[in-house]
């Protein structure tokens, strides 16, 4: 088992105490009491390889259970590893144990950011490493400092891992800032009965059903495996998530399927554009790229779709339209975005306005069905080091590295209006 923090109050159990501190073994104690027994006697420093393995097995659950290794039960069993490395320490130990597990969390599973550096920014071997790394040591805070704040609180209220670990674990992701979005509901991506609690609370709803299992199975394993005790609440809370979220789910997917079928259907062609960043900043490429784009357009509006949609920077002619209120261009301008199809069209596109910012918009802009350029809807969260620089001045940070590019977040968020659409089968005439 783990040394006991000084610091900690006493444990709710006089049992659990005394099988980590304990030098004999009792003969009441059964094979598998007297082996955890043992382990408390073991020497600090194979203690803490034993941790250093919990947290390890952690990051490798976590790693399997997300795509595309999608082992997606290993969410049920993963934190359990959690909890027993940074049971009984101190919040400093803690932290950097939890620290370990994130970073080998998401170094190993978003390994695939080495060959974006390499392929978009152009980067050496050894230069993706040190970013894929430095972005690693800081997502890997959403293990670290949950398991400070848990074994601080636990010190602090006496309170044990079945109340605690949840709302240390769902307050972690929802604050603390995400690069990529990690949050661990990923490990059920494709399980679609475990996502519908998301409508309640949103993503970290998902944690809080994942943390609720796993702190009542490691609280009713624990309690067991070290004084024979059983944990009645710990298993009623794990058995009453696992049955009552697939349950939940069950319910709300078949009332949403029923409203489904009940609604008037709105057909939508997608435009996969298929070129990549080389093509698109290639200046003799991009009336190619435009053109597929229509060709493509052309043959879903023949094949019954209403609305056209196309995908970020689709269009490839930056500042080619304007922000404000305006038209496309005209018939005989090769930048025209319509061309062989008649439907509205929403469509990505980087936009500029001299007036208001210095800086572009990633912009998905709607051209009605009678020419018109109607709303702008801006990219809220521009892709960090990528399209955007937090925590400095773009002024500045442009002057550094001239190849750097700054995209201006939608910090407004405004709420989405309707596109018109006279030919669909809508009720009214319009889509939202």
């Amino acid at each position: 088992m783990s040394e006991a923090d000084p610091t900690l109050p006493s444990a709710p159990s006089a049992s659990l105490r005394a099988a980590v501190a304990v030098l004999e073994v009792p003969k009441n104690m059964s094979q598998k009491t007297a082996l955890h027994a043992r382990l408390g006697q073991l020497p600090p420093r194979q203690r803490g390889l034993l941790r250093v393995a919990s947290v390890l097995l952690c990051a490798a659950c976590m790693v399997l259970g997300s795509p595309d290794y999608n082992v997606w039960w290993l969410g049920f069993v993963g934190w359990v590893f959690w909890l027993a490395a940074i049971e009984g320490l101190a919040p400093k130990k803690a932290f950097w144990l939890g620290w370990l597990c994130g970073v080998a969390t998401v170094f190993f599973g978003f390994f695939w950011l080495t060959e974006l550096l390499i392929r978009f920014a152009d980067f050496p071997t050894w230069g993706t490493l040190l970013v894929h790394f430095i972005f690693a040591a800081f997502q890997g805070l959403q293990w670290a400092v949950p398991a400070a704040a848990l074994n601080w609180l636990r010190r602090r209220t006496g309170r044990d891992v079945l109340l605690l670990a949840p709302l240390v674990w769902v307050a972690g992701e929802a604050v603390l800032p995400h690069i990529f979005p990690s949050y661990l509901a990923l490990m059920w991506c494709w399980q679609p009965l475990w996502l519908q609690v998301a409508e309640i609370g949103g993503v970290t709803t998902v944690g809080l059903v994942q943390l609720l299992i796993n702190a009542g199975l490691y609280a009713a394993l624990r309690d067991w495996l070290l004084a024979r005790t059983v944990n009645r609440r710990a298993l009623v809370v794990a058995g009453a998530t696992l049955v009552g979220t697939p349950l939940y789910g069950a319910v709300r997917m078949a009332q949403i399927d029923a409203m489904i079928a009940e609604s008037p259907k709105l057909k939508v062609g997608v435009v996969q554009g298929n070129f990549g960043i080389t093509e698109w900043g290639n200046p003799r490429m991009k009336f190619q790229i435009l053109r597929k784009e229509q060709q493509e357009s052309a043959r879903l509006e023949a094949e019954g779709a209403e609305v056209l949609l196309w995908g970020e920077t689709a269009y490839p002619f930056s500042y080619a339209l304007p922000r404000g209120d305006g038209s496309d261009l005209p018939q005989q301008n090769p930048r025209r975005v319509r061309r062989d199809f008649t439907i509205p069209l929403v469509f990505g596109v980087v936009t500029a306005d001299r007036k208001v910012s210095e800086f572009a918009w990633n912009t998905a802009r709607v051209l009605e069905a009678d020419g018109r350029l109607g709303d702008n809807y801006d990219k809220v969260y521009p892709l960090w080091f990528g399209e955007y620089t937090p925590l400095v001045d773009p002024h500045w940070f442009k002057e550094m590295v001239p190849s750097a590019s700054h995209i201006n977040p939608d910090l407004a968020r405004r709420p989405c209006a309707s596109i018109q659409v006279p030919k669909a089968s809508t009720s009214g005439g319009s889509a939202r």
